[in-house]
C-alpha cells in the first residue's frame, strides 16, 4: 500500500515554493489577516503552531473541494496501475488525434 499525506497546514516557506509567492509577501498577508478589518487581500485563513505560522491548503489550492480527505488506508497497488493507465490512454489518444489532425491539414 502506499499512502498519500494529507496536510492541511503548509509552512510560509512550502506555501513560496507551491504558490510562487515570496516569503516576505505572504507574511505580510498574514498581518493583515490579523487586524481587526482585515483587507480583501488578507490571509484569514492560518494557524500557529508554535511560534511557526502555518497556512491553510485551502489558500494553495483554492479549486479543491473544501471535503478532502485523506485515504484512511493508502492506496492499493492496483488503484495506482489503475489511475496511471488511465492517464497514459488519454495522453496517447491525444497524441494519436493531434496526429491525425496534422495528416489531415
Amino acid at each position: 500500500m502506499t499512502t498519500i499525506p494529507h496536510r492541511a497546514w503548509y509552512s510560509i516557506k512550502e506555501t513560496a515554493q507551491l504558490t510562487g509567492m515570496s516569503e516576505d509577501f505572504l507574511r505580510d498577508r498574514i498581518r493583515k489577516g490579523q487586524r481587526r478589518n482585515p483587507t480583501a487581500d488578507a490571509i484569514t485563513c492560518v494557524r500557529k503552531f508554535g511560534t511557526e505560522w502555518r497556512i491553510h491548503r485551502s489558500y494553495i489550492y483554492p479549486d479543491e473541494p473544501g471535503n478532502v480527505t485523506a485515504f484512511p488506508g493508502g492506496i492499493s497497488q492496483a488503484q495506482i496501475e489503475s489511475a496511471v493507465e488511465n492517464v497514459i490512454g488519454r495522453l496517447v489518444s491525444r497524441f494519436v488525434s493531434g496526429v491525425a489532425e496534422k495528416r489531415s491539414a
